[in-house]
């Protein structure tokens, strides 16, 4: 707990430097999926650290606010708001006139980042040592995202062309885990 409070102290700290001042209003965002323990705690560690009463917003609350800052119109209606990071958040949100509602989360860790990176790397190599393509794996879908192709090693060194086309195919499963949690 000290140690989270401690790193917490640096990043408040590097934010009032920012800014030129401590935050009035202390907003920290969390996981969606986050339950009252891990709410708990972290509100403990924010207390050490000096933050006093911080209030805590889910992500998925926080891109509400963000839609309707916006201009999207949001008050009485049910959206999914998909967190992709190294797993798979869906999380089904409903306005209300002063906010929203967290009606239901679900992780699929088989739809996320992670699982994305592992489905490239078997990809590239079929019949074994997926497990040292990772990284390539890794940075090739990256690489994607401002490319048509990307030139990856293969597991004896040979170079691949990995694109779009290979991405789609790779990806075929871990996007169905997504969907299917956010379903």
């Amino acid at each position: 707990m000290e140690l989270v409070a401690a790193l917490l102290r640096v990043a408040l700290a590097a934010a009032a430097q920012a800014a030129g001042s401590r935050a009035a209003v202390l907003r920290v965002v969390t996981a969606g999926s986050w339950g009252p323990r891990r709410r708990a705690a972290l509100r403990t560690a924010l207390q050490r650290a000096g933050a006093g009463d911080a209030e805590l917003v889910a992500a998925p609350v926080a891109v509400g606010w963000h839609l309707l800052a916006g201009g999207a119109e949001l008050a009485e209606r049910a959206f999914v708001v998909c967190d992709l990071g190294a797993g798979f958040t869906a999380t089904v949100l409903a306005g209300t006139g002063g906010g929203f509602d967290v009606l239901a989360s679900v992780d699929a860790a088989d739809g996320g980042g992670d699982a994305l990176d592992a489905a490239v790397a078997e990809f590239l190599a079929p019949s074994g040592g997926a497990a040292e393509l990772l990284v390539p794996a890794r940075l090739a879908k990256e690489a994607l995202s401002v490319t048509q192709t990307a030139l990856v090693p293969g597991p004896s060194g040979e170079q691949i062309v990995f694109g779009l086309p290979q991405l789609r195919q790779a990806a075929a499963g871990v996007v169905d885990a997504a969907v299917a949690a956010a379903v």
